[in-house]
């Protein structure tokens, strides 16, 4: 068995942190493996090349030029399959299978229908033409088939988390500041807007400590950070971390996240928040709603009920040990069901592989 995977980017996105799951996992299993990447660097870029993964950057103004080196190199390499680990990678993968005789797989990382709409004809080929797609959430794979996606065709590739890295701090003392925490890169679709909105409404109301430490960058921040500072609560209850290579320490020093996305598909952050511990509050995106359980590993809320999320923040600021409790709940959902046994066995699944045995 030999595959292909290509990506646009290995930056620090949930996708790219399952590109280096899968890779690892297929590598442990002498699956052989080549990466074939549009952007050099990168912080996945150091840690896939200690797995073994040949890296090949390929270059070109424009698509075709992609395209057609693409083509060249998978042409010569004998693959089994071409993956694609980004849905706007997905048709590089089509043509590139189709002219080298090799079957292609597409991926869908977030809410499908707007993958599609953001692509126009090319995310309806995107999603219609590869010879199967992999979707990260079952809501993506519902909403493949009501776009007229053939079910046999369409698998669950869940995102898998660590657990020996995203674990809870069961030692620490609780801070004396309920800490809620928000990961993600700073653009429109994760709506920091509903974070300030909501640390807004409760200092306005309450006289609980509460901070909202948000970690990541991105093209909105210095409107956001205008924001908060309009809402007068910039650096009072609401700080912006930037970015940071140990996310998982945050976890561990926080006590709630918080996540106000307009669409996702599995969010990774979800997963490795729950892993540390940590109940979640958010909005009803991709999958969220199945994994939370609303009530027992957090809570879920309508998309614009920032008065309802700020209740149930206070509720965990206020009862401590129900938090701790919810947050005991969300890690073991977490390791029944984001295990890398389970991310084995979809992976069979998906490539028809014998020589992979689940644990």
């Amino acid at each position: 068995m030999k595959i292909a995977f290509i990506a646009g980017i290995l930056g620090q996105g949930g996708a790219e942190r399952q590109l280096f799951n899968i890779l690892a996992l297929l590598k442990s299993e002498k699956v052989d493996v080549d990466l074939y990447c549009f952007e050099v660097g990168g912080f996945w870029e150091n840690p896939i090349e200690k797995l073994g993964v040949k890296i090949t950057y390929i270059y070109g103004k424009t698509r075709i030029r992609r395209l057609l080196s693409l083509i060249i190199h998978i042409n010569g390499g004998q693959y089994n399959f071409v993956h694609s680990q980004h849905f706007y990678t997905n048709l590089y993968a089509f043509v590139a299978g189709l002219i080298c005789g090799v079957n292609s797989i597409g991926a869908s990382r977030s809410d499908l229908i707007t993958e599609v709409r953001e692509m126009g004809i090319l995310g309806w080929l995107s999603l219609w033409l590869p010879t199967k797609l992999a979707a990260n959430s079952r809501a993506g794979i519902r909403k493949a088939v009501q776009l007229l996606r053939q079910a046999d065709e369409v698998f669950f590739l869940p995102n898998f988390i660590d657990t020996k890295v995203f674990f809870p701090d069961l030692s620490r003392e609780r801070n004396s500041v309920f800490r809620v925490i928000v990961v993600g890169t700073i653009w429109k679709p994760k709506r920091i807007d509903r974070v300030i909105d909501i640390a807004e409404i409760i200092s306005k109301r309450s006289n609980n400590k509460i901070a909202f430490d948000i970690f990541g960058d991105g093209d909105l921040l210095s409107f956001y950070t205008a924001y908060a500072e309009s809402k007068n609560v910039l650096n009072s209850s609401v700080f912006f971390k930037g970015r940071t290579n140990n996310i998982a320490e945050e976890y561990r020093l926080a006590d709630a996240l918080l996540l106000t996305s307009d669409y996702e598909g599995t969010p990774n952050v979800v997963l490795e928040a729950m892993a540390s511990g940590l109940p979640v509050i958010s909005t009803p995106v991709g999958d969220v709603p199945e994994i939370v359980v609303n009530g027992s590993a957090g809570f879920v809320s309508n998309f614009d009920e920032m008065e309802k999320m700020a209740d149930y923040i206070e509720f965990l600021a206020n009862n401590r040990q129900e938090s701790i409790k919810m947050g005991s709940c969300a890690r073991m959902i977490v390791c029944e069901n984001y295990s890398l046994a389970k991310l084995r066995k979809e992976l069979i699944n998906l490539y028809s592989l014998d020589t992979i045995n689940p644990q």
